[in-house]
């Protein structure tokens, strides 16, 4: 049973799950597939490169505990580049007049980021893949109902598998899809 929680917590790490959403999310809306990569790209190149940069560094001078930052205070930093690349990548967004159904998503992320770095400083750790995969569950439904069906059912086995790897607990799991539904929401409702 480990080695299929960890399966499922490494398929769905946010950092992996962010580029596959956005590129499906661009092709279910109609984009041609030269756009439905260039949204993705932009994203690894802006936002992921970076934090997953920052974290192995930081892993390699034994600064964090693991390459999940399982550890509450060591995740300050974590959230204050990825909010700083989401700025960035916000900002590129706009000025390239991204689709839509491209924009709610980032945006959504970006708000997300910013709640959970405050709810991570004050409150409590929260369970960034369960919040990952709920906001993909969130952003694809309405593309595709078998996909947001088949994303309903990946949301309850990552909550699972963040539990019984003992990386979250049940309220740190809910927090993560409540988060997300907040977040998706709302940017929804602006956009």
């Amino acid at each position: 049973m480990r080695r299929i929680a960890q399966s499922i917590s490494l398929v769905f790490n946010p950092l992996i799950l962010a580029p596959v959403l956005l590129f499906s999310i661009g092709y279910l809306s109609g984009e041609d597939v030269g756009s439905s990569f260039f949204w993705p790209g932009l994203m690894i190149a802006v936002v992921i490169i970076p934090l997953m940069t920052l974290i192995f560094i930081r892993y390699q001078q034994n600064e964090y505990s693991d390459l999940d930052v399982s550890i509450r205070a060591q995740r300050h930093e974590v959230y204050f580049c990825a909010i700083t690349c989401f700025v960035a990548l916000l900002f590129l967004l706009n000025w390239l007049d991204a689709p839509r159904p491209i924009m709610i998503p980032l945006y959504a992320a970006g708000l997300a980021i910013g709640l959970c770095s405050l709810v991570n400083k004050y409150v409590t750790k929260i369970s960034l893949h369960s919040l990952g995969i709920a906001g993909a569950y969130l952003t694809i439904v309405p593309f595709s109902a078998i996909a947001g069906g088949m994303f309903a059912l990946f949301t309850l086995a990552v909550g699972w598998s963040r539990i019984y790897l003992e990386q979250h607990t049940l309220p740190q799991v809910i927090l993560g899809w409540g988060v997300a539904w907040v977040c998706v929401w709302t940017i929804s409702q602006v956009i």
